[in-house]
């Protein structure tokens, strides 16, 4: 007998259905491989490196535990604090009292016991504090429990910057990529497993690009105001955080410039009036303002209350001279390109590890200058963002130089963990440039041998 299914057509959409259900579920798991990879080497990272890092941790420590009090000027570095380090040790050449001493005294510790985190707003501290809490309830020790949440900040931090390239239309698989390569750097790692504010630096700068991209696609004055807050709010996690705000601000006047001079050739912008333009440019110079007048009176305020900052040694080293620090505004051109810490724990310094980052340097500068100034057929919006970003990159940590000395007469050498809140706007200029197959399977094959090789060092 004849089968009655044999002559029956074969729907035509069902291989293009079968390969959208593929490429759906490829892109999950990417996005699933992005986000938790990086997680998971937090989380080993924290299990493994009990000591206490030599990067302010015991003052960040000090805060967290103190929060949600508001730490000034001259405080000195509380009994639980001092416990801590003399319990887990530091990560430096420091001697520590013993763990068992009946009694631990300020000046046995770092900066003679005083708590120089008093720079920074209680926002980090307090929210870590809080979301650290049942994980404390459960009896997890407050210093591993407060060191975790380092992990919900990091995927954060990544999930908006996914969000964000997604509403620009970038390719799904580069993008996982993208943020794969950046959530396993050995100094986002590092900085998302410590009590340090240098954690919330991902989420805050990718929650400002995202608004500020919003607000510039279409403008709207409730669109500004939120930006004007998420800008607050991320200098209020770190001030640090206004490097993401700086190169922004350069990203609007760019496209105010290219709005000014628009041809109705131009690929991506629309015709508009100059008007127009001109709101985006008073837009870009009222958001840099704000945040900077943020910045400032939050420093002035604490700078005022308390004791005197002659008291603490690092401010006393620090303290500027007559004339201009040349020597740490020429050392911090370009430390941001790419951001990232100069000192990681031992468990970060393979050498598989730092070829592999040597590597991801390089991609990530291909990528953004590559975008900004050679590849023509990129849209004029991401070629404004890659300027922006490699401008600010090249000389924002000069320009916090100059603010340093002029708001806290304080010089030193900008470290390149300052500028991690603009990993995001790198990720997006990186995974727009990656257009090949092969580019976006190299992208993703670089982030998981760092990853692997991170994991094989941690274990």
């Amino acid at each position: 007998m004849k089968d009655v299914h044999q002559d029956q057509p074969v729907p035509a959409n069902s291989t293009e259905d079968s390969t959208g259900r593929f490429h759906a579920v490829l892109v999950i798991c990417l996005v699933a491989l992005a986000i938790l990879l990086p997680v998971t080497l937090v989380v080993a990272h924290v299990y493994r490196y009990t000591q206490l890092s030599p990067i302010d941790e015991l003052q960040h420590i000090d805060y967290y535990l103190k929060s949600p009090t508001l730490i000034v000027l001259g405080d000195r570095i509380g009994e639980p604090a001092m416990r801590e380090e003399a319990c887990r040790g530091i990560d430096a050449a420091f001697t520590v009292p013993l763990c068992d001493a009946p009694t631990l005294s300020p000046d046995q510790f770092q900066e003679s016991g005083f708590n120089t985190a008093y720079i920074h707003p209680p926002t980090y501290y307090s929210l870590t504090a809080l979301l650290s809490l049942p994980m404390r309830w459960f009896g997890l020790e407050s210093v591993t429990a407060g060191r975790l949440v380092g992990g919900f900040w990091l995927a954060l931090g990544l999930l908006l910057t996914w969000i964000t390239g997604r509403r620009m239309q970038i390719n799904a698989v580069a993008l996982a990529a993208s943020l794969l390569l950046i959530g396993v750097m050995p100094s986002v790692v590092y900085s998302s497993s410590l009590i340090n504010p240098d954690a919330t630096s991902l989420p805050a700068g990718a929650a400002v690009v995202l608004l500020t991209l919003e607000a510039e696609r279409r403008t709207n004055y409730w669109r500004w105001i939120l930006v004007a807050l998420a800008a607050a709010v991320a200098v209020g996690f770190k001030s640090q955080n206004i490097i993401i705000i700086v190169c922004l601000a350069l990203y609007l006047l760019l496209r105010a410039w290219q709005k000014f001079t628009n041809k109705p050739t131009a690929p991506d912008i629309e015709h508009t009036p100059r008007r127009r333009a001109l709101t985006v440019a008073g837009m870009a110079l009222a958001l840099g303002i704000f945040a900077l007048f943020v910045v400032g009176a939050w420093l002035k305020v604490v700078s005022s209350i308390g004791g005197s900052s002659a008291d603490i040694p690092m401010n006393s080293a620090l303290h500027g001279g007559p004339g201009v620090p040349w020597a740490e505004l020429v050392n911090s051109l370009g430390i941001f390109f790419p951001p990232s810490s100069a000192y990681v724990s031992i468990f970060l310094r393979g050498a598989a590890i730092q070829t592999g980052m040597i590597v991801t340097g390089l991609v990530l500068i291909a990528g953004c200058t590559g975008i900004g100034w050679f590849l023509t057929e990129a849209s004029p919006g991401i070629r404004a963002l890659a300027r922006a970003v490699t401008i600010t990159a090249v000389l924002g940590a000069p320009l916090m130089v100059i603010a340093n000395d002029v708001l806290l007469d304080s010089v030193f050498q900008i470290p390149g963990r300052y500028g991690l809140a603009m990993l995001p706007a790198i990720a997006l200029c990186v995974a727009t440039g990656t257009r090949s197959i092969l580019g976006r399977s190299l992208l993703t094959v670089l982030g998981v041998c760092v990853a692997a090789a991170t994991m094989a060092t941690i274990w």
